[in-house]
Parts: structure tokens; C-alpha cells; sequence
């Protein structure tokens, strides 16, 4: 028993070792013949996911897109419900801000608004509404209505709390993202401005202790709130299916990194659908018939070529299991049968 053992062990190590020098050659190897090593790597990592890009195409990256579209938002508003809640618990210690003292807050956050507006050149009149002929932000559709956005906003809000002023916050970080012209996801300088202005208000009216204590608990949220914030627009701004579509195009290490992330938050591979659609889909016969990889095509159908890939994957991911099941019922073998020994001597 312990000779066999012995064996299957140095088996297993000698599997293990060569399992993983194929695995690093063959996207390389089967890129030879695809054409897309990056695409052929991610439908190896997952080749579940892969199947259903190769089988459902077109529709299951819809799908994907369309059921990302709701869980990035909400991700983003678990995480922003969970830093609300955790301001409150701060806010609790804090005994001493009461109503009475909101109509003198509300003023402040009303002024503070009014002097970084007047900063870049926006006139309010007596009657309230705002001017932006005189200011560069004009040359910004989407920021003017962000902006107008939140001062109406601001002049509605009833909760001048401490919560309250953090609620608001939390606000005006929403409304700072917008798209500009082309589409393209920005943020505004001047609420930016603002909401820091806001954050300094409340850092000022906390005592020190608890002002530290919002301190970290701010700098944990900021540091995760933006990479949520690309997120959602990831996969709800422009055309979200052709952009997730070019996930293996050139200059994409962004969006690669988003959905590396949207992976672990989920369980969904993306990449891995995408993969399967390209290496399924029917390819025009641009690469001149020179290229070897048309005659691939002409012999072997696209489709079929994808489920090898995936197939030498699953083949792979059943073998790793069957060593490892092999190793460990030998391990509880050897160990029953040396305890059975041990009592017959």
C-alpha cells in the first residue's frame, strides 16, 4: 500500500506539474490557430461561461449586460446604504445636535453652495435662479443641468441633521458624474467642490474624537466609491454591449480590471462570454486565403474549433479533480490501514 501510495503521489506531482506547463502554452498554442490568444486564455479560465457565449452568442452577453445593469447599481447603493448606516451610528454619539441649530446649518450649506457657484462665474438673482452665461460651464450642458439638479434639490431639502447634511452629501456625490457631449462619463469640478465643502462642514461641527472616527470611515468609502461609480457606467452608460463586447481590444486594461472585480463581486465572467462568442462567430474572409487560419475555418466550422478549447479545459479542470480525489482516498487508505495494524499487532 505504501509503494502504490508512493506512486500515485509522484503521479499526481508529476500531472500537477505538467498540467500547469500546458496550461501556460496552450493559450499560445491554440492561439496559433484562433488568432486571439487573450481570448482563447479567458475561455480556458472558464470555460461554463465560455459555453454559453459559444452557444447563445449575441444573447447571452445581452443577457449578461442587461442583469449587470441592475447589480452594479445595486453594489453601488449597498455600499453607500452601508456607509449611511454607519455615519448614523457616528451621528448617535452626538447628543448635542439638536433641531435647533438646523436653520443656522441649512444657511451654511446654502452658502457654501452660493460661493463656490459665484467662484466660477455663476450669477444667482434675487429671485433664485441661476445664470450660467457668464460662466465656462455653459460650454457644459450635462454639468448645467447637474448642478441645477442639486440646487433645487438643496433649496427643497427639509433634514438639516447631521444625518441629514451626510444624506445630502452622499446626494451631491451622485449628481458630480454626468456625461458630456460625446457621451463620455465625467465629473463635475464645481459639485466636486462642493461636496468636499460639505464634508469639511461636517468634520467641523463633530467633536475630535468622533471627526476622526468620520475621517477613516470617509476614506474607506471614497477609496471604493469610484471604482462602483465606473462600474455602473460600465454597464449603463452609452452602448453598454458594444463596449463590453471590445473587452479584449486594444487599450482596454480598464475595463478588463472593472470586470476582473465585477467577477468577484458576482461570480459572472464576462470576459469568458465574450470569449466564447468571438471564438464561435463566423469570421469574413478579409485574412486573404494566404493565411493559414482560413483553411482552419474552411475545415473546421468556427463553433467546432471554440468547443475544443473548451472541451481541452473541462478535460483538464476533471483530470486536476480526479488526481486530487485519487491522492486524498489513498492518503485515508494508507492511514486506515496503518491504524488497523497498529490494534492487530
Amino acid at each position: 500500500m505504501g509503494f502504490g501510495f508512493f506512486v500515485l503521489f509522484c503521479c499526481g506531482k508529476a500531472f500537477q506539474f505538467g498540467g500547469r506547463y500546458l496550461s501556460s502554452r496552450l493559450p499560445k498554442l491554440l492561439g496559433l490557430f484562433t488568432g486571439e490568444t487573450e481570448v482563447v486564455s479567458s475561455a480556458l479560465k472558464n470555460p461554463k461561461a465560455a459555453d454559453l457565449g459559444i452557444q447563445q452568442g449575441d444573447v447571452a452577453l445581452r443577457k449578461a449586460v442587461q442583469h449587470g445593469s441592475e447589480k452594479t447599481i445595486q453594489l453601488r447603493d449597498t455600499l453607500i446604504n452601508a456607509q449611511s448606516i454607519a455615519f448614523k451610528k457616528i451621528a448617535s454619539e452626538y447628543k448635542q445636535f439638536f433641531s435647533p441649530r438646523q436653520e443656522l446649518y441649512k444657511k451654511e450649506m446654502i452658502n457654501r453652495f452660493n460661493d463656490v457657484l459665484t467662484s466660477v462665474g455663476v450669477k444667482i438673482s434675487k429671485a433664485g435662479n441661476l445664470n450660467f452665461s457668464t460662466s465656462k460651464i455653459i460650454a457644459n450642458p450635462g454639468e448645467v443641468s447637474k448642478i441645477q439638479t442639486t440646487y433645487n434639490a438643496l433649496n427643497k431639502w427639509k433634514d438639516f441633521s447631521l444625518t441629514g447634511m451626510n444624506e445630502f452629501k452622499q446626494l451631491v456625490g451622485k449628481l458630480t458624474r454626468f456625461a458630456d457631449e460625446a457621451g463620455i462619463p465625467s465629473k463635475s469640478p464645481t459639485l466636486g467642490k462642493y461636496y468636499h465643502s460639505l464634508d469639511s462642514l461636517i468634520k467641523e461641527r463633530l467633536p475630535k474624537k468622533l471627526s476622526e472616527k468620520y475621517i477613516q470611515m470617509n476614506k474607506r468609502f471614497s477609496d471604493t466609491i469610484d471604482l462602483y461609480d465606473d462600474l455602473v457606467d460600465a454597464f449603463n452608460k452609452g452602448d453598454p454591449f458594444t463596449k463590453l463586447s471590445q473587452v479584449f481590444g486594444k487599450n482596454k486594461d480598464s475595463l478588463r480590471m472593472l470586470l476582473d472585480f465585477y467577477e468577484k463581486k458576482t461570480g459572472t465572467d464576462i470576459p469568458a462570454i465574450v470569449a466564447g462568442r468571438e471564438l464561435a462567430a463566423e469570421r469574413s474572409a478579409a485574412f486573404g486565403l494566404l493565411n493559414p487560419r482560413e483553411w482552419i475555418d474552411l475545415i473546421i466550422p468556427p463553433k467546432i474549433q471554440a468547443q475544443a478549447v473548451t472541451g481541452i479545459a473541462k478535460g483538464q479542470q476533471l483530470g486536476r479533480r480526479f488526481i486530487s480525489e485519487k491522492i486524498r482516498s489513498g492518503i485515508r487508505g494508507g492511514v486506515s490501514e496503518q491504524v488497523q495494524r497498529l490494534f492487530h499487532q
